[in-house]
């Protein structure tokens, strides 16, 4: 018996469940309408008042341009914000690109330094071995002027013979001396044009690196 009370109860509920459902759907219809009619009603109201139609009119108008405005400026914050990205994008970019040439032209740099500083070193030797000739040159010549002095002296000087044999020694080791040195003047020539032709390969790599 206690199983048909407890089955007739939750029929009961069941059925008081399912009518308080279709009541609620029957209201919420009603309300439908409600709004509905209300709306229709105060637009049939509007049509005979020509201020308020108009002022509707306007309202609706209002509305719509409200409505473009905040679609307009959407499109614009969307622009500026696609352009931002764009901009940190191209500062990426650029920053990459000057990192990536900087390491490139590193080794260049320092490559075209050495090839100049050993320009330099050979130029400088050269110039050296050149004043060295000009001086070993200059000596031969008062060398020779001391002696056709020391010759046209009347009377001859009692030391005269000594005196032409000194100079007439020195002058005999300049050839000698000169010869190294022309020599040594070769050797710089050759060492100064390559070190040259290094440095304009080096400058010419780098101006390609430095035009990119």
């Amino acid at each position: 018996m206690s199983f048909i009370r407890t089955g007739f109860r939750e029929i009961a509920l069941k059925v008081k469940r399912q009518r308080t459902r279709m009541a609620l759907r029957y209201e919420r219809r009603l309300l439908q309408k409600s709004e509905i009619n209300l709306g229709r009603e105060g637009t049939a109201q509007a049509a005979n008042f020509p201020e308020l139609r108009n002022e509707i009119v306007a309202l609706k108008k209002l509305e719509q341009e409200q409505k473009e405005v905040a679609l307009r400026i959407a499109q614009i914050e969307e622009g500026i914000k696609k352009l931002e990205e764009e901009r940190h994008q191209n500062t990426r970019d650029q920053n990459a690109a000057i990192a990536k040439l900087e390491a490139e032209k590193k080794p260049l740099l320092q490559q075209r330094n050495q090839a100049k500083s050993t320009a330099d070193v050979c130029e400088r030797e050269l110039a050296a071995v050149e004043r060295r000739i000009q001086e070993s040159e200059a000596a031969d010549r008062d060398l020779l002027k001391q002696l056709s002095n020391l010759q046209a002296v009347n009377p001859p000087p009692s030391d005269l013979e000594t005196r032409s044999a000194s100079i007439s020694a020195q002058r005999a080791r300049l050839p000698e001396e000169r010869a190294e040195l022309v020599r040594a003047r070769m050797g710089s020539t050759d060492a100064a044009r390559l070190a040259r032709e290094k440095l304009t390969a080096a400058e010419a790599e780098l101006s390609v690196v430095e035009k990119k």
